[in-house]
């Protein structure tokens, strides 16, 4: 049958005319709940359900009747019980008087019908029925249990747990017959043995105290808790404390310590003093006697006696408070196994007894706690920062004048290096924060120890995680820097009062590279406070009043520099673009206006990082463009002075990391080109020479590149310092003053030279188009051209390779606007072609490729490539196509260095000569020949134009290329 909405049958109104085929049918499914299978079951009740809802004292009435005549098994009764529950718990305004006598008539008989104490299914879904139908007819239920009480016998067991539910359900509607309740239990519960027995009373008198505080709570007026009632629990209070605590059982003794415990709160006032003196050392037995697992019902107990003796009687606990924290504290200092529920709720329920005590008692509390922060105990530390940390949440005005002490006593803490002790420590913050601690002195320590969580690096995640991959763990560095981020991300965003502790505070955080892996989160951090600013108009910072902050061009030199390592963790390049948007005015205001909203270069920074296809060069190149425009609008010569002073400031916090090096170089060249002080420049450029390690490929790239940039506005006095370092004498001599090869440049005459000459090359690549052609022959070529024939070693020749490789494109027709002629370029071909052409092993495939590049870009300048240097190019080059050691890698760049001789010489003749060189290759084995083919291919990326004098040539080009085609 489907739901209310969807069946038109039957209404109650309708029931009686209903009743006869739905009566069939209510029967055939009750029947039928018989089955074993669990799909049918659930169907079954779903329909009986439905019919429930529509037709509920016509389904109640048959599955009683078919109760009483079918005699069903206890399994397939069960199951009709608790359909019957679920259609009284969720109809009970349909449910008429008759249909609950009969419910309760049957539930009733069927409930006590074995006497053996025992809990089985079948009685218990009898009692969840009654305990169901006493919520909206209490007297019927309570009439007819309290029927199956007999002078001087013991009631049956589920009469009294039914009692107990009802007393938990439904309160108001039993504590008014309690007393006839507890008058008729009082006289035979000294006599009973049986330890289940006990157990069930033990249960029923917890919720029978339990109903009558929430009549005292809520219902004060209505009388119904009066005086003899609290005495007749004070007397069952003593039958439990003198005879049942001491129990065989370990469920009954621990059920009737929780009871005992709730008694306090209803027994007579003048009884109070006694029972506290009883039950507290008694309760702190019991800790000591049963097992973890069993602890939850004593700790329940011991909230009950502490909650009412802190509002009646607090003096009574005062002599017991040591005993109960020497007690409760190492027991909170366990480790919560969260896979036993009882074990993690009563860590919570102890957690409860401290945070009473601490109300109470707060200056002892606080002192025994403070101790324990001194362990040496990782265990007792984390324990202590737990309880500290329930306080904080919990005990908000009574903690308000004790904030700086607990900041105070938290502080050696934070310099303890167990996992376990920094995560506690960690959430102890995050409470901290938000109940407005961390603005108080010492508030910016537990930030910076937060910060260096955060910072926990890479290698520190990977060693632990290796270190401990067949272990489980519950506490690993990455779990607890995953944390620490979002407890960062939480006070920025979500806590208003950190604002004023983050802000600028979190700036200290930028620049020691101690804090790299914690940059992305601070920068996001950061970001959202800056634009929470902007919002409000209040974007001010005094970097000349906040003295501890880094200066605006230290910001912004370690941003643009780790901005170099995009995706490091947290997405650092986008975190690192968003917080420059975000903070630009601050740094300078002229930078405030160039990149408002996004503006040149940021968002398609942002963009590329978020949808580009990532290429490390590219961008390297977006990040130098971006400093370049930014120092260009910045119109302060000292502002940019102190920005290179900064960046050279840099390296020695890099020693032995070339790559962080090179990208400190490029930095510093860019900002070098906006510097009008000559001697300032000369100055900067030794100081990076006498630092720059020239064995180290990465550093001498980086400092060759600097002076590159540097040239764009200083070319003379960038050529001057070359030429002078080149020609200075290499023999190891006292350093005086600035030298090549002082310092690092240790490694050798030829390793120092390498770095001068490459640092020629990038000085062509980047100086002005109009001033190079008058300089690159007088001063640059003098100084390449002899060391060509005099180079030993494969680094200098690499060098010397790459310098001509970057003159040939900066005298490019193209960049220059004009045909330069460069004389001695054939000169500098002949000699790289010398260097591929050695006459023992060959050169390495690296050292090739670079050949074949500059060879590509020198082809390409006046005059033309001659027919004797074109013959020795390719009878140099073409050989490549047949060498088995890595061919691909060289094939690139070879169909390049073709397409620059077709390029140079757009003819076809030119193009037959190529085709002709190529062919020589195509009647050997398979690989070549389809090497040679693919250079053949490479050819044909431009048309070349047909003129009638070209006709022969274009003929046996055509002759040549057709057997090629029907080869590709």
């Amino acid at each position: 049958m489907s739901t209310r909405g969807s069946v038109s049958a039957v209404s109650e109104a309708d029931g009686r005319n209903a009743e006869t085929p739905l009566s069939g049918i209510l029967n055939a499914l009750l029947a039928s709940m018989s089955d074993s299978d669990e799909e049918v079951l659930l169907s079954i009740t779903k329909a009986l359900l439905d019919l429930g809802q529509q037709q509920t004292e016509l389904v109640l009435r048959l599955a009683v009747a078919y109760l009483e005549g079918s005699k069903p098994s206890p399994d397939h009764q069960q199951r009709i019980l608790r359909t019957i529950q679920k259609i009284v718990s969720q109809h009970q305004d349909r449910l008429s008087l008759p249909v609950a006598h009969s419910i309760t008539t049957y539930c009733c008989r069927e409930m006590i019908s074995s006497q053996k104490v025992v809990e089985t299914p079948r009685q218990q879904a009898a009692s969840d029925v009654l305990v169901a139908t006493g919520t909206c007819f209490p007297s019927v239920i309570l009439d007819d249990l309290l029927k199956r009480f007999e002078p001087g016998v013991i009631p049956h067991y589920y009469v009294i747990k039914t009692l107990a539910d009802i007393a938990d359900a439904a309160p108001s509607a039993l504590v008014p017959r309690l007393n006839e309740v507890l008058s008729r239990v009082l006289p035979v519960l000294g006599g009973i043995r049986e330890e289940a027995v006990r157990w069930v009373f033990a249960y029923a008198f917890g919720y029978f105290c339990q109903a009558m505080v929430y009549c005292i709570e809520n219902a004060p007026s209505s009388n119904a808790v009066h005086e003899s009632l609290t005495h007749l629990v004070a007397t069952a209070f003593d039958v439990m404390l003198t005879q049942w605590v001491n129990s065989r059982e370990t469920k009954v003794r621990v059920e009737t310590v929780h009871t005992l415990g709730l008694m306090t709160a209803v027994i007579p006032r003048d009884h109070l003093s006694n029972a506290v003196t009883a039950l507290i050392p008694l309760i702190l037995a019991q800790y000591r006697r049963e097992r973890e697992t069993e602890h939850l019902g004593i700790t329940q107990g011991l909230v009950a006696v502490l909650t009412v003796a802190t509002k009646q009687q607090p003096l009574l606990l005062e002599a017991h408070l040591p005993s109960m924290l020497n007690l409760l504290h190492p027991l909170l200092c366990v480790p919560v196994t969260y896979e036993e529920p009882n074990i993690a709720k009563n860590h919570n329920e102890m957690l409860r007894c401290l945070e009473i005590l601490g109300r109470t008692f707060t200056d002892p509390v606080l002192t025994f706690l403070l101790t324990k922060l001194d362990s040496k105990i990782s265990g007792e530390r984390v324990g202590t920062l737990i309880i500290f940390r329930h306080f904080v949440n919990s005990l908000g005005e009574v903690m308000r004048n004790k904030k700086e002490l607990l900041l105070s006593g938290v502080q050696p803490v934070v310099h303890e290096q167990d996992l376990p002790s920094r995560s506690a420590l960690s959430e102890l913050v995050i409470a901290m924060a938000s109940q407005e601690y961390l603005s108080l002195e010492g508030g910016q320590t537990l930030v910076m120890f937060i910060v260096q969580q955060c910072a926990i690096p890479d290698t520190d995640v990977q060693k632990f995680d290796q270190q401990n991959k067949n272990r489980k763990v519950l506490m690993t560095p990455g779990s607890l820097r995953a944390r620490c981020d979002q407890v960062l991300g939480h006070m920025t965003q979500t806590i208003p009062f950190t604002e004023q502790v983050l802000w600028p505070f979190l700036f200290e955080m930028i620049v020691p590279p101690k804090y790299t892996d914690a940059l992305a989160v601070v920068c996001k951090c950061l970001t959202h406070l800056a634009n929470r600013k902007k919002e409000t108009g209040s974007l001010k910072l005094d970097f000349a009043r906040e003295v501890n902050l880094p200066r605006p061009q230290q910001i912004l030199c370690r941003l643009l520099y780790m901005a170099h390592e995009p995706f490091r963790r947290g997405q650092l390049g986008v975190r690192i673009m968003e917080l420059i948007q975000a903070i630009a005015p601050l740094l300078h205001p002229e930078l405030g206006v160039l990149w408002h909203e996004g503006g040149n270069g940021i968002s398609d920074a942002i963009l590329y990082l978020t949808e580009g296809d990532f290429e490390p060069k590219v961008w390297e190149e977006k990040l130098l463009s971006l400093l370049k425009t930014a120092l260009t609008v910045i119109p302060h010569e000292d502002w940019i002075v102190d920005f290179c002073d900064v960046v050279q400031s840099q390296f020695s916090n890099y020693s032995g990391m070339s790559k962080s090096k090179r990208i400190l170089f490029r930095l510093l060249g860019i900002g070098l080109q906006r510097v009008k002080r000559k001697e300032y420049i000369r100055a900067k450029l030794d100081e990076s020479f006498s630092i720059v390690d020239h064995n180290n490929d990465e550093e001498r790239e980086g400092v060759a590149m600097e002076f590159g940039f540097v040239s764009t506005t200083h070319l003379d006095s960038t050529l001057d310092k070359l030429t002078v370092v080149l020609k200075s004498d290499p023999a190891p001599k006292k350093s005086s003053g600035f030298s090549l090869f002082s310092s690092k440049s240790t490694g050798g005459s030829e390793q120092a030279k390498s770095t001068v000459i490459l640092a020629f090359g990038y000085v062509a690549l980047h100086a002005a188009p109009s001033l190079i052609v008058s300089r690159v022959e007088a001063h640059i070529l003098t100084n390449i051209v002899p060391l060509l024939s005099e180079a030993k070693s494969l680094t200098l020749k690499e060098c010397l390779v790459r310098a001509s490789g970057l003159i040939g494109i900066a005298l490019h027709p193209n960049r220059l606007g004009i045909d330069y002629q460069l004389n001695q370029r054939d000169e500098l071909m002949n000699h790289l072609l010398t260097y591929l052409n050695q006459d023992k092993a060959p050169p390495p495939a690296t050292f090739q490729i670079l050949i074949l590049e500059s060879l590509s870009s020198l082809c390409l300048l006046m005059p033309r490539v001659s027919d004797t240097l074109l013959n020795r190019v390719l009878s140099s080059c073409l050989p490549l196509i047949a060498e088995s050691e890595e061919p691909v890698s060289r094939l690139v760049p070879l169909f390049t260095l073709l397409q620059s001789l077709l390029t140079a010489d757009p003819s076809w003749k030119q193009l037959s000569i190529l085709m002709d060189s190529i062919d020589t290759y195509t009647s050997v084995q398979v690989e070549v020949r389809s090497r040679a083919i693919q250079c053949c291919r490479s050819l044909f990326v431009k048309p070349l134009p047909v003129h009638e004098k070209d006709k022969s040539d274009w003929a046996a080009c055509a002759a040549n290329i057709l057997p090629r085609i029907f080869d590709s």
